[in-house]
C-alpha cells in the first residue's frame, strides 16, 4: 500500500482490488504452518516461495522486505508499475492456494502429495513458475516425471538433500533465461541429467538397482515415504486398474523381523552361521521384503511361518500381494527377497525412468 500511495494510486482502492483477497474470514492465510524447521504464517510462506520464484535466488526469513524492495525497484526500471507486481503476486497467489488445497487433477495431484510427503518444499518455486507458465500437458507431464524421478530416486538411494534448494534456484535461473525456441521439458531434463557433483547427481539405474536389492530402506527412510513408494509401485503393476491408493497403508515385513521364532535359519553352504544370520537381518529390511497391508496383520500373524501368512496375504486387494502369490516359491528365503526385489525395481524402471531413459 505505502508503495502505491507513492506511485500516485488510490491506496484504498488499491488495497480492495488487491490485498483484500489475502484477509479472508476463514484465516486462511494467516494459518501457522511448517517451513521447514521455521513455523510460519502461510502469507508469509507463499511470498518467500513467490520472491523466490521471481528472483530465482535464496530468500531469507530477515531479508524478505528487503529483497522484495529491491526486486520492485529493478522491476518499475522496467516499466513495470507496482499494481502489475501485485497482479501477479495474486494470480500466483491462487496457484499457490489451489496446490495446498489439492485443487488439480492428474499428473499434479499426485505429484504434489509426494512432494509434501517427501517433504521437499524446495520444488514449490519451480512449480509454482511450471503452472503459470501454463506449458502445454505433454510438456508438463514430462516435466513433473523427470523432477519426481530425481527426487524419488535420490530419496530411494540415500543422497543428501543438502544444497538443493540452490540446485532448484538455479533450475529456475535456467527457465527464466531459456532459449524460446526450446522446450520446457528439455531444458529441465538436460539441466538435472547435466548435475554430476555427489550432491546433486540424478541416480542412475545401477544406483537404483542397488538401492533395490541391497540397501536397507525399512528404519532409514522415513515410513511415509516407504508407504508411497510402494503405493506409486502398486499402481503401476495394477495397470491402472486399482483404485488410486491415498497412502494410508501400513507397511509389512514379508519375513517378519522376529523370524527367529517360526522361520527356519538360513541355508547358506558359502557363508558361516554368523555371516548367513547376518545377511538375512540385512535383507529383510530391504525392498524385497516389504509389502503393504491396508490395515496390520494381528502380532501371531505377522510373525508367523510363512506357511500361515502366504494365505493371509493373499486376501489382500493389493497387486503387490497378489505377485507374492504368483512369484513366491513355497520357501520364502533371501533368494526370494532378492528376486522381488529385481521385480520391484524393474516396475520402478517404468514409473521414475533414468536421466537417460526419460
Amino acid at each position: 500500500s505505502h508503495q502505491a500511495q507513492i506511485s500516485g494510486s488510490n491506496e484504498e482502492k488499491f488495497h480492495d482490488e488487491h490485498l483484500s483477497y489475502f484477509e479472508d474470514s476463514e484465516n486462511w492465510w494467516d494459518t501457522v504452518v511448517r517451513q521447514g524447521r521455521i513455523r510460519r504464517s502461510r502469507i508469509d510462506q507463499f511470498f518467500n516461495y513467490w520472491l523466490a520464484m521471481r528472483t530465482a535466488k535464496e530468500v531469507l526469513v530477515g531479508d524478505v522486505f528487503s529483497d522484495f524492495q529491491n526486486y520492485a525497484k529493478g522491476e518499475m526500471k522496467d516499466h513495470s508499475t507496482i499494481e502489475d507486481i501485485v497482479v501477479d503476486i495474486r494470480r500466483i497467489a491462487d496457484i499457490y492456494k489451489d496446490i495446498e488445497q489439492a485443487k488439480f487433477d492428474e499428473p499434479l495431484h499426485s505429484f504434489v502429495d509426494k512432494k509434501n510427503i517427501l517433504q521437499a518444499g524446495v520444488l514449490m518455486p519451480p512449480l509454482l513458475w511450471m503452472i503459470s507458465a501454463k506449458l502445454p500437458p505433454q510438456v508438463m507431464e514430462r516435466s513433473l516425471k523427470a523432477l519426481e524421478s530425481f527426487f524419488v530416486r535420490r530419496a530411494l538411494c540415500g543422497n543428501s538433500t543438502m544444497g538443493l534448494n540452490r540446485l532448484m534456484l538455479e533450475l529456475l535461473a535456467r527457465l527464466n533465461d531459456h532459449d524460446a525456441n526450446l522446450k520446457v521439458d528439455d531444458v529441465l531434463v538436460d539441466f538435472l541429467r547435466g548435475q554430476d557433483a555427489p550432491r546433486r547427481v540424478w541416480p542412475g539405474d545401477d544406483e537404483l538397482r542397488d538401492a533395490f536389492l541391497s540397501r536397507r530402506q525399512f528404519g532409514v527412510m522415513a515410513q511415509r515415504k516407504l508407504v508411497m513408494v510402494l503405493s506409486t509401485l502398486e499402481r503401476e503393476i495394477a495397470a491402472g486398474f486399482a483404485e488410486v491408493m491415498n497412502f494410508k497403508l501400513s507397511i509389512e515385513h514379508v519375513m517378519p523381523r522376529k523370524w527367529n521364532s517360526h522361520w527356519s535359519g538360513p541355508s547358506d553352504p558359502e557363508r558361516s552361521p554368523a555371516e548367513a544370520t547376518a545377511r538375512r537381518n540385512h535383507l529383510i529390511h530391504t525392498m524385497g521384503n516389504l509389502t503393504l497391508v491396508t490395515q496390520p496383520l494381528n502380532l501371531a500373524m505377522s510373525n508367523g511361518p510363512w506357511s500361515q501368512k502366504r494365505p493371509e496375504l493373499a486376501k489382500s486387494v493389493l497387486h503387490l500381494n497378489k505377485d507374492l502369490q504368483d512369484h513366491a516359491p513355497e520357501r520364502w528365503d533371501e533368494d526370494a527377497i532378492l528376486a522381488r526385489g529385481q521385480r520391484l525395481y524393474e516396475t520402478a524402471l517404468k514409473v521414475w525412468p533414468g536421466p537417460d531413459a526419460i
